[in-house]
């Protein structure tokens, strides 16, 4: 059986600890999502590693999808138990003896929904990327739209995107219908003609530039369909290649 102790990390990863509470574990697991991080997969009696991709993460799961190699696809099926370690420039992270509690299918492409973990085994490094625009994107028709109060719509031209958020700049008069920390359930995110998706949000923070009449906020996009996760992670692992992380 996989174990902690078969779990090889380099050396500048050894003060790893293990946390236990709900939401600490959901921001882990949420870091590894927005750093585009790929998951091993070790399997009982399996000495070989299976890859997938860590595609959501809600208040009590989290998804995988992409399994390579594909006979992977079968020992999630079958309940076989797992472990799950993580490594990206963000973080490492491990979980112990875990399975999945159901199989899906979205437009032909599966995906496996696994219970949230007790306790993660984690190791932090740096922040998460954020992507500017291409050139082609950064004018007014790239924008995210809130609806904080069904009474109230704010439109804010995006600066620049990662995987879990982006930030935007808005009216003064806009931004002081935002509160902070405050769920959106309404958000609608425009980038050009490239990328078009709905997502609940929550405004993180704002910053005010008197001299242009505007204010910086800072946008987590909270919860989002499967369909538009996946059109998210595309889109950011595409500009990942081209454009400057800020």
């Amino acid at each position: 059986m996989a174990n902690l102790q078969t779990v090889q990390t380099p050396s500048n990863e050894r003060a790893s600890r293990y946390i236990q509470d709900a939401d600490a574990i959901i921001a882990t697991l949420k870091a590894l999502r927005d750093q585009r991080c790929t998951l091993s997969l070790s399997f009982e009696k399996h000495n070989r590693q299976f890859k997938a991709r860590l595609l959501d993460v809600y208040e009590d799961c989290f998804l995988i999808e992409n399994i390579t190699p594909r006979d992977g696809l079968e020992l999630l099926k079958k309940g076989a138990t797992f472990t799950v370690a993580a490594r990206s420039v963000a973080m490492f992270a491990f979980i112990a003896e875990t399975k999945i509690s159901e199989a899906g299918e979205e437009r032909g492409l599966p995906y496996f929904t696994v219970p949230l973990p007790n306790n993660v085994l984690v190791q932090k490094r740096r922040r998460s990327e954020r992507y500017r625009l291409p050139l082609q994107a950064q004018t007014q028709d790239s924008f995210m739209r809130m609806l904080p109060t069904p009474e109230k719509s704010v439109r804010g031209k995006i600066l620049d995107i990662s995987a879990g958020g982006c930030r935007i700049e808005t009216s003064t008069e806009g931004a002081a219908a935002l509160i902070e920390g405050t769920p959106i359930d309404t958000c609608q995110l425009q980038i050009s003609s490239m990328l078009s998706l709905e997502s609940e949000a929550v405004v993180r923070h704002k910053k005010p530039v008197p001299e242009r009449s505007i204010v910086e906020c800072g946008v987590e996009l909270t919860k989002m369909s499967i369909r538009d996760r996946r059109r998210l992670e595309h889109f950011i692992e595409a500009l990942a290649k081209t454009s400057e992380a800020v």
